[in-house]
């Protein structure tokens, strides 16, 4: 076997321990396709199931680099994903876009926590998550909002439905 043949034999297993499939190398380039169009599908689907939440969504990288925002984040804060994307939350919260930023203190104190955080979009309560990769490192954090004019629309709604009772 030629040196490049064995790199790119190598570089498939590589592939495949990475993702989690047996014998990737061995695979014909037309299952390998196949593979990989089925991990796309299956990763669109989750980015699709989080881009339709009610809730906020807002995922950074360990450093703090915004890398995921939902539609419900894009509408409640009337801010593009493409200009909040590849910023720092840091800097965000420099910017007075929202204070204060729960995925930084999340990273900080390497813990999830959940605050009541002011921001562009109004006042939420917000949860973020440090999530942890096979070896134990924060690779991202996940934080979700729910802004408090739509839980104090839920309040008022119980309240009414109770005092008809």
């Amino acid at each position: 076997m030629s040196g490049k043949s064995s790199e790119l034999k190598n570089f498939f297993k590589n592939l495949g321990d990475l993702f989690g499939i047996d014998d990737f190398e061995d695979k014909t380039l037309d299952e390998m396709y196949e593979i990989c169009k089925k991990l796309k599908n299956e990763r669109d689907r989750y980015y699709h199931a989080m881009d339709n939440c009610a809730d906020s969504f807002h995922i950074t990288d360990k450093k703090g680099k915004i890398i995921f925002v939902n539609k419900a984040f894009e509408k409640k804060t009337k801010v593009n994903r493409d200009y909040i994307l590849g910023k720092n939350v840091s800097d965000m919260e420099k910017k007075g876009f929202y204070k204060p930023s729960a995925p930084r203190l999340a990273l900080k104190e390497k813990r999830s926590l959940t605050i009541i955080q002011t921001g562009v979009g109004g006042d939420a309560i917000v949860t973020a998550t440090p999530v942890k990769n096979d070896e134990g490192d924060i690779d991202i954090c996940v934080s979700n909002a729910r802004f408090m004019d739509e839980l104090t629309m839920l309040n008022r709604y119980y309240h009414e439905k109770e005092s008809r009772k």
